[in-house]
């Protein structure tokens, strides 16, 4: 059967932003896989392709009865742009008569900066044509998210990865078509597993239920994980003294807070990722029965129980997610009443020793008062005793002049008489007086000082 190329299809919403989500030079990391049967053989090509030319080369090749083929696009990374330009991939689009519900899936990978558009999930199905018609298809495209633990070093060991699918299935040939976007290595490799041993056999179930159990095998180990975060917060909150200080307690700090609020975001986030991943099993559950009604499928009741012990698996996590978001909340809240408890017990022993500096200060003012009060009696003695020092100097001085050679009477000798008695009285009086006006006179703006500082001092 030969295979004509299809007109090239736009979409508008996907062509405004080409150049975030497509390269626009470079060689492409496409790989095509396709089934094949040969006599009593049966195995799968694997080509690489790097550029239109290897496209177009691929999609002349007739598909044969029952078999499958595969276009699997990388990123560098998982906020990178798809590795093919944007023309190509509107040609392996037209090939496969993809509808818009699948590029609402792709316009999700791309270049990023940040973590954005990484709510959009689910599943869409579709059948275009009308029964009796050489064109009719079957259509279903999904994208998945999946934790995956980081071997090298970063700021977090685990991160959610990103793959989207799409399936055309056509029961006039048998025949699928499959997009997949960005697998994971692992995947990849089962991909070719299954496809080597498929031959002329529908694979669309394997394929799926495959990708379905890839993904949600590191769901138990990243919420176990982020169970260990939680409790290592909540055993802060529960076990954190308050009241009573002690030496090796538990510091509770705000950072603790945040960092348990981006442990809840991580626990949302995964919930949310779960639901939709049940939601995509549910559509491909459907999509197998669709393909039932078209061809006989063997394994149909055997998929369909693998598929309800999947989501029996997945709603398992939720429960336990929704757990842990429980408890979170309640250490949350305990750990901010910790905070304003400690942030308290701050706040009053702050306030109990500034009484006590208070105390200490006032006490002192006191004992500086009392050392005034001594100084000021001491002065008053002082002076009191200068003033009688004072009063005795002049007499002193007289009466060392009196009594030496300088006063004599008239035969020479020093002798007291009624006259030099009253002049020792009056030199003495007047030199006492004058003493003490020039002593007041120097020292009054000085004792006027003094006085004033000390009753200052007293008041207070």
């Amino acid at each position: 059967m030969s295979n004509r190329a299809q007109p090239l299809v736009t979409f508008p919403s996907l062509d405004a932003e080409a150049s975030r989500v497509f390269i626009t030079s470079g060689s492409w990391d496409v790989r095509y896989l396709t089934t094949f049967r040969e006599g009593d053989s049966n195995g799968c090509r694997i080509k690489a392709i790097s550029d239109v030319g290897a496209l177009e080369t691929a999609l002349k090749e007739s598909l044969d009865r029952s078999s499958c083929r595969f276009f699997i696009i990388r990123q560098k990374n998982s906020w990178s742009r798809l590795q093919i330009s944007h023309r190509g991939f509107l040609r392996i689009l037209s090939d496969h008569k993809a509808s818009a519900a699948f590029v609402d899936f792709v316009r999700a990978f791309g270049f990023k900066a940040s973590h954005s558009d990484e709510n959009f999930g689910g599943y869409s199905r579709q059948l275009h044509g009308r029964e009796g018609q050489e064109s009719i298809h079957l259509e279903l495209c999904y994208n998945i998210r999946y934790p995956e633990q980081v071997g090298r070093d970063s700021e977090y060991s685990w991160v959610l990865r990103h793959m989207a699918v799409y399936h055309n299935y056509s029961p006039e040939t048998s025949s699928s078509k499959w997009i997949v976007l960005q697998p994971s290595r692992p995947i990849e490799s089962k991909l070719e597993s299954i496809l080597q041993g498929a031959g002329g056999l529908d694979c669309t179930a394997m394929v799926n239920l495959m990708i379905l159990t890839s993904t949600e095998a590191n769901w138990r180990a990243y919420i176990n994980h982020l169970e260990s975060e939680i409790n290592s917060f909540n055993e802060k909150a529960c076990c954190s003294r308050v009241g009573k200080t002690a030496p090796h307690d538990y510091s509770v700090a705000f950072s603790d807070s945040q960092e348990l609020q981006v442990s809840r975001e991580r626990l949302l986030k995964a919930r949310s990722v779960i639901e939709s991943s049940i939601e995509s099993s549910i559509g491909i559950e459907a999509h197998l029965n669709d393909l039932g009604e078209f061809s006989e499928d063997p394994n149909k009741k055997s998929s369909q129980l693998e598929l309800q012990n999947l989501r029996s698996r997945m709603r398992s996590h939720i429960r336990a997610l929704e757990r842990l978001l429980e408890v979170s909340s309640g250490t949350s809240n305990l750990l901010l009443k910790v905070m304003d408890f400690r942030n308290d017990e701050s706040v009053r022993r702050s306030a109990a020793n500034t009484q006590a500096i208070l105390h200490a200060t006032r006490q002192e003012s006191e004992h500086m008062s009392a050392i005034a009060q001594r100084t000021q009696v001491d002065s008053r003695s002082m002076k009191i005793m200068t003033s009688v020092a004072i009063a005795y100097l002049p007499a002193n001085l007289f009466a060392g002049i009196f009594s030496s050679s300088i006063v004599q009477n008239s035969d020479g000798k020093n002798t007291s008489s009624a006259r030099h008695i009253g002049y020792y009285i009056l030199a003495t009086l007047v030199l006492t007086l004058a003493t003490f006006s020039v002593t007041m006179t120097w020292e009054r703006d000085l004792f006027i000082h003094i006085l004033s500082r000390l009753r200052r001092i007293r008041r207070l």
